[in-house]
Parts: structure tokens; C-alpha cells; sequence
């Protein structure tokens, strides 16, 4: 109940602080040029938005970020009424998990975002689309984009069955995987990245790959959700933060639905899918010769990959762009200058 009314009063607050910066944006001297990045409720810079930004930036264009705790001179307060002005006097505005990125809670009320009009509004995302089902969590972005960038063709087509309508969708690429480097040197190492799970399940089922890991010779790293608290009963030569390095280096990735996946395929590195209890998207030939469901399973396919020296071939329908354009492509979609459909 005490969540219920907060969330009530923090939506008030935020719909009231976005009527007076509708109604005052006409008196404030115009700005230049500019726009506005969210990501992470504020908690942090996710890679797609903080790609994006560092592009935006080397173009000489002026660009915000929005944090809960402001960064620098080009960092706006989450929540902040100087946030809600600069949302309405910017070019364009770009987020990646929800609208809640830039205006907090008003991804709760996106018929008034929509009324009220504002910059163009694009959805970056923080992944790929294609594996855990989010239906809920799609349509409810509906009234608060108007580009919602997609990967592939059968991305587009999944997010358009979902809900988001077609002329809303365009094939741009993730800003992220412009930073991964077409010929990557991979380091012969797994690196191991599961999807939050309540209860138990979660650190039983990082027990269960460890036990196999420890059977090989390869390095192993293991990064545990920021959800898991207590003592992880998991050794600490095996744990990592820097999940971003072994994005980059590992050469084999076990998870069970997570996005980073497409990281790995991206520049034709190896994935493992292990025990993915719900229905996928897709019923892939390509994606499902990868999926394993018992330690025996995973032992044996990871032999298999490991013989055959990490060599793969990613089909081309899992990406539109593989060219390292995609943040231009984000960015250029405002302009309306070239098709993307």
C-alpha cells in the first residue's frame, strides 16, 4: 500500500512539474541544437545510451545526460524541473529502458506525454528483442516513442506482432555494437551471464554451470546479478564486475535468455543457452541447436564447440547492420533524411 501511494504521488509530482514546463517553455529563451539521453532510471550510463552519447558529443552537437546523481556541466538531475524544461526546448530525445529515463514515472502516463507533444522520442533499447518474452513491457512504451529501433527484420517483425506499430519501427542497429571491433581477439575463456530469476533458482543454476566449468581448461568468469545479496557460496577467483571487458573478450558465453548473447554473435563468437524455461519468440534452427537443458547437455555441447576451435557462422537474418554505423543511423533517424524501414 505505502508503494501504491508513493508511486501515486511521485506521478502527481512529475505530471504537474510537466504541465508547468509545457506552459513556461514559450517564456524561456530558445536553445540551440540539443538533446537529451536516459538510461537506467538514472542509475547509470547503459552501453547503447552511453555509445550514443559519445557519438552525439563527437559531432560537436550539444548533449545531456540524464543521472539521479548529475555527473558534470552536461549531466541534468533526474527529476529535476531543469529536466523537464530541457525536455521540452530539446531536438530530440533518446532512451533506453523506459520514458522514465528522462521524466520519472511518466512512462505511467503516456497519453499525456503523447497530448502534450515535446521532442521526437526514439527507444534505443538495452538489447535484442527476441529470446525472454516482455510483451507487457513493450506495449507499455507505445505512447511514449515515436522511433523504436530494432536490430533485424525478425526483431521488427516480433516487436510489430507485440503491439508497436510498423511505421514506428526502424532497422538501426544498437549504438553498443559499434564498439565491438569487427575482427575481435578473443581470449579462450567462457564467460558465464544469466538473467535475474526470483528465489533460489538463480545461484542454483550458476552452481550447476560453475560445476561443469570446473571440468575444462579454459578461464571461467562468472558475473552475478546486482539482485543477489548474502554470502554467494561461489569461490571469488571466479567473479566479475567489469562485464563489459569480458563482453569484449571471452569466446564463449553460457546464459540462459540474456541479449548480450547478440554481442557475442555479433562479431561470430560462441553461445551456449542454458535451461531457458520459457518460450522463445522464435523457433530458430540456429538459436535451438544452442539451447541445453541438464549439466550432461551443457558438458557435451561445450565439448562439441571447444572441438570444432570455436568456429561459427551467424546468420545474416539476426542482424541488419553489421558496419559499426548503427549510431549514426540512431542519431540520423530525427532528420528524416534517409529511409530506414
Amino acid at each position: 500500500m505505502k508503494k501504491l501511494i508513493s508511486d501515486v504521488l511521485n506521478l502527481i509530482l512529475s505530471s504537474t512539474k510537466l504541465f508547468l514546463a509545457f506552459l513556461l517553455k514559450g517564456l524561456i529563451r530558445e536553445k540551440p541544437e540539443s538533446y537529451i539521453i536516459g538510461s537506467n532510471y538514472g542509475t547509470k550510463r547503459s552501453d547503447n545510451a552511453k555509445a550514443l552519447y559519445n557519438y552525439i558529443k563527437s559531432l560537436g552537437k550539444e548533449v545531456y545526460f540524464i543521472e539521479d546523481i548529475p555527473t558534470g556541466k552536461n549531466s541534468l538531475k533526474r527529476g529535476s524541473f531543469k529536466s523537464f524544461i530541457y525536455y521540452f526546448k530539446a531536438s530530440g530525445v533518446f532512451y533506453s529502458h523506459s520514458f522514465s529515463d528522462i521524466l520519472p514515472s511518466m512512462h505511467k502516463a503516456g497519453m499525456i506525454v503523447k497530448y502534450l507533444g515535446g521532442p521526437k522520442k526514439v527507444f534505443i533499447q538495452h538489447g535484442v528483442i527476441f529470446t525472454k518474452k516482455i510483451n507487457n513491457y513493450v506495449k507499455s512504451l507505445k505512447n511514449t516513442v515515436d522511433y523504436f529501433v530494432v536490430s533485424s527484420k525478425l526483431e521488427k517483425k516480433i516487436v510489430e506482432q507485440i503491439g508497436i506499430p510498423e511505421e514506428k519501427l526502424k532497422l538501426l542497429g544498437l549504438p553498443r555494437h559499434d564498439l565491438l571491433p569487427e575482427n575481435i581477439k578473443k581470449t579462450e575463456k567462457i564467460f558465464v551471464f544469466l538473467t535475474w530469476k526470483e528465489g533460489s533458482l538463480y545461484l542454483s543454476k550458476l552452481r550447476e554451470i560453475l560445476e561443469v566449468l570446473k571440468t575444462t581448461d579454459y578461464p571461467v568468469k562468472l558475473a552475478v546479478h546486482n539482485m543477489v545479496k548474502g554470502d554467494l557460496d561461489i569461490d571469488e577467483k571466479y567473479l566479475t564486475s567489469d562485464i563489459g571487458k569480458e563482453v569484449r573478450e571471452a569466446s564463449i558465453l553460457i546464459t540462459d535468455d540474456s541479449s548480450v548473447a547478440w554481442d557475442f554473435f555479433y562479431n561470430g563468437r560462441e553461445v551456449i543457452f542454458y535451461k531457458s524455461e520459457e518460450e522463445w519468440y522464435v523457433d530458430d534452427e540456429f538459436l535451438e541447436y544452442r539451447k541445453v537443458n541438464s549439466q550432461e547437455e551443457l558438458k557435451d555441447h561445450l565439448k562439441k564447440v571447444i572441438d570444432n576451435n570455436l568456429k561459427i557462422e551467424v546468420p545474416m537474418k539476426l542482424f541488419e547492420h553489421r558496419d559499426s554505423n548503427n549510431s549514426e543511423r540512431v542519431f540520423e533517424v530525427l532528420n528524416n533524411n534517409r529511409e530506414n524501414n
